[in-house]
């Protein structure tokens, strides 16, 4: 069988999915086309065309299957490669734009919505990684529709492709752990990007309460950093360093160092 598994905007989490499929899958003969995960408006509503100038040779062969994340502009890609649509057409959502958090700072992100929904009405087959992104992506397209000036009659189709969606989560490898090792207390896990959308403050409010409520628990922070990060982190690292084995790309020793040295950083200043 040969698959097509195209990734419109490769970022860490998407790239860990794609990895995980094709080394699972041996015996499918994958081809893997992505694209940087950088200008996200112009990467989930140029990839087609990023990919007919770039890999026409590679699109214009036979594949049984198109294995694309929601970010792909399946319906244009089809539109541009016509004997892509005789293939099934799988559209996985890692999330949707119909529920992604926007900021005071950002015009609504009406395109990439679009994207998302032709993407999902161009596939033969829907899948979700969690039941809370169907069910959320479903809900924002009534209420997105419902906003245009005519009145669609969408709510039947919706629910007939919603019905049909599947769920399947992201596969994560088991920690390896010895049979006479006593467990260790619950790991909690970040592993979102590091930016206000995925809402941090939440996150470490709860944390700070279970925490000064001597609840035990151990805190692995992972997850993309970037350049800016919100200032929620930085105090989550000093407040939870009793809690942390791992931070960023860090073990525990350099995160203890790490607080550690700010500490000696406050007192230097302080003196």
């Amino acid at each position: 069988m040969r698959v097509l598994l195209l990734s419109a905007y490769e970022a860490v989490s998407h790239r860990y999915w794609a990895n995980s499929l094709m080394a699972e899958l041996t015996d499918v003969e994958w081809t893997l086309l992505s694209l940087p995960p950088r200008h996200f408006a112009w990467r989930i509503r140029g990839n087609p065309l990023s990919w007919w100038l770039k890999e026409y040779a590679t699109l214009s062969q036979r594949f049984d299957v198109v294995l694309a994340t929601s970010m792909v502009d399946m319906a244009t890609l089809v539109g541009l490669f016509p004997h892509l649509g005789q293939a099934r057409k799988i559209v996985y959502f890692h999330e949707n734009q119909f529920a992604y958090p926007e900021s005071s700072e950002q015009v609504p992100q009406v395109e990439a919505k679009m994207v998302n929904l032709y993407a999902a009405l161009a596939a033969d087959t829907l899948v979700f990684n969690t039941a809370y992104n169907r069910d959320s992506f479903f809900t924002g397209v009534r209420q997105f529709l419902k906003k245009m000036p005519e009145n669609l009659p969408a709510a039947a189709p919706l629910e007939r492709l919603r019905r049909s969606a599947n769920v399947l989560p992201v596969p994560l490898q088991p920690l390896a752990q010895g049979p006479d090792v006593a467990p260790p207390p619950r790991r909690i896990v970040w592993n979102h990007r590091w930016e206000y959308d995925k809402n941090p403050e939440d996150f470490f409010a709860v944390l700070f309460r279970l925490s000064e409520e001597g609840v035990p628990f151990e805190l692995a922070v992972m997850g993309q950093r970037f350049r800016d990060e919100p200032a929620i982190f930085a105090e989550a690292q000093v407040r939870l360093a009793q809690h942390l084995v791992c931070w960023g790309a860090s073990a525990r020793g350099a995160v203890s160092g790490a607080v550690e040295r700010r500490r000696h950083r406050r007192v230097d200043h302080l003196a």
